[in-house]
């Protein structure tokens, strides 16, 4: 929702500056009285910013100093807090995973963000008190597309933890488009995975160790349609995935770290690891050539 977010910042924002009527019409026309918002909330607007730019420049630098003497890890999975705040339905949940050591490895772009935040909008301020308009406009928007980079930045460094795309690429380059995928778990947990293989393993996505239709009060992102009677037959309990593990076609397991427990124990001796990555693990019923 960002971008759309930013061009209804940015129409206000060009309102205010062309001095627009609340019908839409430029300055001079009779009907353009009522200005959309004056220059003076503009002036405020851009105080406020400077103000949050500030506060976060300077939370920034803690973090920057709380992990100076800790080591990079380039697997920042491995270093975050699992809070689950919110069960991780929020957009920013993985905000508040973040540990000092999970910060080290965030170095380059929180130094980045934070000296653009502390500059950009308190130059940006100085420039509308001026009634330097255009300049402070742009000045936001030079301050934008510097944090979204250092976002970027951040986003490839939280691939790891956020991302399972290497695991599609394994079950593609070790397996067969007879293989099975299972995915030990809600869907959702291995959507990614779905995504990449969809087109390899072509006779169907996936299979699901969850209850059908919210059986023994379980429930999944796909129960709805899993009530209906011509529903795909893709919905394992354990008692099933245990007899057809090491039979037949090759299988290919997926669970991120809440599942992985229940995984071990059921197919205990069963399981030959291919890969892990941050929270999540990749297994097969027998070994690789």
């Amino acid at each position: 929702m960002w971008t759309p977010l930013f061009i209804l910042i940015a129409a206000v924002l060009a309102g205010v500056e062309e001095k627009r009527g609340l019908d839409g019409s430029a300055d001079g026309h009779p009907n353009s009285s009522n200005p959309l918002l004056s220059t003076a909330w503009l002036t405020g607007a851009q105080a406020v910013f400077a103000v949050v730019g500030v506060l976060a420049a300077v939370a920034l630098a803690w973090g920057l100093w709380d992990s100076r003497h800790l080591p990079y890890v380039s697997d920042i999975g491995t270093l975050l807090a699992h809070r689950a705040v919110g069960d991780y339905t929020l957009s920013m949940s993985h905000f508040f995973d973040l540990t000092g050591p999970s910060f080290a490895a965030l170095r380059l772009p929180a130094a980045l963000a934070g000296v653009d935040l502390l500059i950009g909008p308190a130059l940006g301020w100085l420039l509308r008190v001026k009634g330097r308009h255009v300049a402070a406009t742009l000045s936001i928007a030079f301050t934008f597309t510097v944090f979204l980079i250092a976002a970027h930045i951040a986003l490839a460094r939280f691939y790891p933890m956020l991302g399972s795309k290497p695991f599609a690429d394994t079950i593609i380059q070790k397996g067969s488009p007879a293989d099975t995928f299972i995915i030990f778990g809600d869907q959702s947990s291995g959507s990614s995975v779905i995504f990449y293989t969809h087109n390899f393993l072509g006779k169907r996505p996936a299979d699901l160790v969850v209850p059908r239709c919210g059986q023994h009060g379980e429930g999944s992102t796909l129960l709805w349609g899993s009530c209906y009677p011509d529903a795909p037959d893709i919905y394992l309990d354990n008692d099933r995935l245990s007899k057809i593990w090491g039979t037949g076609e090759r299988k290919w397991l997926f669970a991120e770290d809440q599942n992985q427990p229940k995984a071990e124990s059921l197919l205990a001796g069963r399981l030959y690891p291919v890969q892990s990555l941050a929270d999540k693990a990749l297994w097969t019923d027998r070994p690789l050539p």
